[in-house]
């Protein structure tokens, strides 16, 4: 155990011999470099006995040297794993805030210790009314949320958003909250988005749009259009590569807030306000979406199979919108309505489209086959549907009825005696196809406005009878519809000649091929015809009832009870149903006319108290200093009255006084 062995033939150490000093030579350190903490460096061949063969000391040298070969390898081994396990945490946190900034609030990368506002804060509470929303099992149709997910995240879901919903939630679940309660939530709201509203993320996107009104929050509607066209939502994330890694759920919340902004862009778009500058996004590029699930139904997967009915009705849309653009500016001349290419060409786009829609969501009241009789006949096997089925008939059957009006007409203000008629061999087919084909799509309108409402009253809805009141209130631009069907009804019934129609001796003689049983005007159908008109007329004054501050029942804003109608109309505000309200009452008031063949004088005197009232919508919103609301404004509406007048009132368009005189050249 004594001394350390010492080489054969010792030398000093390397720093022992530089510094020219005494060296003991002791290894592994000699006394001097161990004072100094300095370590001791000998050269290799002071380690080798030079008795040893030279075999020996080239194996012991080559030896050492693959050793530290070996160690510097493996020290370089190590240093590349470090620096690729480094990259490979770089790429993922690079990952994770592109994600968050697209999906969600970015995170900031110097956390401050400031207590957020409690007015933006989640609780308890504000869960219980977004679960007692979604629980009810007739949804919003596009309102493209998948409630067990916002639920799941609720205290951790983008702030704007999670208040937007709960102030739909707030307002348009029954029993409504108070109103007070419906404001607070609306105020908390736009709280959030002001303050964050100028992240760029899908939830901050989707926030805007359902917070939105294109006349009273137009700023969050372009807003919203702004960050759809930033986050290259019209483009599908299967064909960008942005998104090449994001997951299957991922991809639809980005379909389905693509066309829940496409179908709002198309609503506005139809109703043509006069400040709507906005281009739309192109749907070419982006696939279908799915439905979402409902709150009460299985959450093992978030979507159903099928297509969501948002992406047909923005379909559809689009021909209603191209059906205005061929109907809002009068033709030269009658034969570009007998024969326009404009309007067979939107015809062929709408059977494409019918035979792509699943026919068992698109109902007909045709003699063929009456899906619409059977479904009723059905319920409530499938009540779930009803939402479906509903807005996919009233939309594609609300198109039918614009592209035949110019057409339609032609059925009052052209004379039999035109030369258009009696040089023209297709021109009677053309005008009493027209004829027939709106009043089959009117009626099929009517017709489900009309059951909704009787089914409601009897309290076999499966809701309680508040069915067709919960239908209209959350999918009010489905009254848009309502309106154009009842519009065309009336037109035909009060104004078009009876040469027109057929007659039980038309149907023996066999002149009646071109419409078959639409064509048929008994006073029991005209009577029918009025009745459902009347339905449609009590759904609309229900909802402008509720959009001018008065409740359901005649509960108003303060919360006292009207004693009748007359009172509940007294205290609702002007809003934008009025304008169809007061058109719709004197359609009825004609109609009935009509059938009861009421003298001249009467109608003369209706006309003498309405003449010169031009029906136009006022708009009345909450304060706001970065919104200016012009007092008056165009109705929206699809189409309007298209220069007709209807108990001595005219509609307020720009284009209503062209089409007015056309009609007046036409009969002079």
């Amino acid at each position: 155990m004594g001394e350390a062995q010492l080489p054969s033939h010792r030398i000093r150490t390397d720093d022992c011999k530089n510094a020219k000093k005494k060296c003991d030579k002791i290894l592994p350190s000699c006394s001097r470099c161990g004072r100094l903490g300095l370590l001791c460096k000998y050269r290799l061949i002071a380690l080798i006995d030079k008795t040893s063969s030279s075999l020996v000391t080239n194996e012991l040298i080559n030896a050492s040297e693959l050793q530290l070969r070996a160690q510097l390898q493996d020290m370089t081994n190590r240093l590349e794993a470090t620096q690729s396990a480094l990259l490979e945490a770089n790429a993922t946190l690079a990952n994770y805030q592109a994600n968050n900034n697209i999906f969600g609030n970015p995170v900031s990368a110097n956390p401050t210790l400031t207590i957020e506002d409690p007015d933006l804060m989640p609780s308890l509470g504000d869960m219980v009314v977004v679960m007692q929303y979604f629980r009810d099992p007739n949804l919003l149709a596009q309102f493209l949320l998948y409630p067990r997910a916002v639920v799941g995240n609720f205290f951790t879901e983008n702030t704007s958003l999670r208040l937007i919903i709960c102030a739909i939630a707030a307002n348009f679940q029954i029993p409504r909250l108070p109103n007070k309660v419906c404001i607070e939530y609306y105020s908390r709201a736009r709280k959030s988005i002001k303050k964050y509203g100028n992240i760029v993320s899908l939830k901050h996107t989707q926030a805007l749009m359902f917070h939105s009104l294109p006349t009273l929050a137009h700023p969050f509607f372009a807003k919203a259009a702004g960050m759809a066209r930033i986050l290259q939502l019209d483009i599908d994330p299967d064909n960008n590569p942005r998104f090449i890694n994001i997951s299957e759920d991922e991809k639809e919340e980005r379909r389905n807030i693509f066309w829940f902004i496409y179908y709002s862009f198309k609503i506005v778009q139809i109703c043509h306000l006069r400040n709507f500058t906005l281009s739309s996004p192109s749907s070419a590029n982006v696939k279908y979406c799915h439905q979402y699930k409902k709150f009460s139904d299985s959450g093992i997967d978030s979507i159903y199979p099928e297509i969501a009915t948002s992406c047909y009705a923005s379909k559809i849309l689009d021909l209603i919108l191209d059906a205005k653009d061929y109907c809002i500016t009068p033709p030269y001349e009658v034969y570009d309505l007998l024969g326009s290419r404009k309007f067979h060409l939107i015809i062929s786009h709408l059977l494409e489209l019918k035979q792509s829609i699943p026919s068992h969501r698109l109902l007909s009241i045709s003699t063929e086959n009456n899906s619409l009789a059977q479904f009723m006949a059905s319920w409530p096997h499938y009540p779930e549907k009803i939402f479906d089925k509903l807005f996919l008939t009233i939309y594609y059957n609300a198109a039918i009825c614009m592209v035949h009006r110019p057409t339609l007409y032609l059925t009052k203000f052209l004379p039999l005696t035109s030369p258009y008629l009696m040089q023209n061999a297709d021109a009677i087919t053309i005008i009493l196809n027209a004829l027939g084909t709106s009043m089959n799509a009117a009626q099929t309108i009517v017709s489900f406005a009309s059951w909704l409402v009787h089914l409601s009253d009897s309290g076999h809805d499966g809701d309680g009878g508040l069915l067709q009141h919960k239908i209209w209130r959350e999918h009010t631009f489905g009254t848009f519809a309502l309106f154009e069907a009842v519009v065309v009804l009336w037109f035909a019934l009060c104004h078009t000649q009876r040469f027109w129609w057929r007659t039980d001796a038309d149907s023996l003689s066999g002149s009646d091929e071109f419409a078959g049983e639409s064509l048929r005007m008994g006073i029991k159908d005209r009577r029918r015809i009025r009745s459902q008109v009347l339905d449609v007329l009590r759904s609309f004054k229900e909802l402008e009832g509720i959009f001018g501050g008065v409740g359901k029942n005649g509960s108003t804003i303060d919360g006292m009870i009207s004693e009748n109608e007359k009172e509940e109309r007294e205290n609702s505000l002007p809003n934008m149903l009025t304008p169809m309200v007061a058109a719709i009452e004197a359609m009825v008031i004609e109609m009935e006319a009509s059938e009861t063949r009421m003298t001249d004088k009467s109608i003369g005197k209706l006309e003498a108290a309405l003449q010169g009232i031009t029906l136009g919508m006022r708009v009345i919103g909450i304060e706001d200093d970065d919104v200016n609301i012009p007092s008056e404004i165009e109705p929206w509406a699809f189409l309007g009255l298209l220069g007709m007048e209807v108990g001595g009132m005219h509609w307020f368009s720009r284009h209503e006084l062209p089409w007015r005189l056309f009609w007046s050249n036409l009969t002079s």
